[in-house]
């Protein structure tokens, strides 16, 4: 269905933004997945517009009849699906977060990190190839041999940053808030040649999905 009526309730709580979904899914694979919470009225896909073609970008907002079915589905975000841990919050205006990721942006700087914190450890929150991880790099001191606090994640294009972004900007990591900004697409090409090693297994592109209904 396509009605908007009070489809953002008291402050949003019928609508919730979804996250890092598979890029295999669909709005009948979507539905069942929140159907358990309660009565599904709206689905809406977060998608760009690319050389003239709609592109999925990993999110969805999903409206439920009820207070309580938001607050159900909320209740079940970080759930295993499709090989994705698939995160759920109450809705907020995520245009302008949509906006910050310039087209042909690819990396984002991750601020506040905790000091033991490693590489492989990044490169595993961040979802890894799977999410279009392609390179993660943690800065060192030169004196102490230990890094920063920050680093930097590089994803495969665009869409996987922003998907990145607005999945896990604030999100916790070994007890910190993280704090991300997306580079600008000429400050990162600088950065090139700081980068460790190559990449670590980035897949190619998807492909389509199956009908929305």
């Amino acid at each position: 269905s396509n009605s908007n009526s009070n489809s953002n309730g008291a402050g949003g709580c019928l609508k919730v933004f979804v996250s890092n979904l598979s890029f295999k899914i669909d709005e009948v694979i979507l539905r069942k997945l929140f159907e358990p919470c309660g009565q599904v009225t709206e689905v809406t896909w977060l998608e760009e517009e690319k050389d003239q073609d709609k592109v999925f970008m990993g999110c969805a907002y999903v409206t439920f009849a009820s207070h309580e079915g938001a607050k159900k589905a909320v209740e079940r975000g970080g759930m295993r699906h499709m090989k994705r841990d698939v995160r759920v919050e109450y809705s907020r205006d995520k245009t302008r977060a949509m906006g910050a990721v310039k087209e042909g942006a690819k990396s984002c700087f991750v601020g506040n990190l905790p000091f033991d914190c490693s590489d492989d450890r990044i490169m595993e929150w961040a979802g890894g190839p799977e999410a279009g991880v392609t390179k993660v790099w943690l800065p060192l001191d030169k004196r102490t041999g230990k890094h920063k606090g920050c680093g930097f994640v590089e994803f495969m294009n665009s869409d996987f940053l922003r998907n990145f972004v607005h999945s896990r900007n604030g999100a916790d990591f070994q007890g910190r808030k993280l704090r991300l900004r997306p580079k600008d697409p000429a400050g990162a090409a600088r950065n090139d040649r700081r980068w460790r090693g190559g990449g670590r297994g980035g897949r190619g592109g998807r492909g389509g999905r199956g009908g929305r209904g």
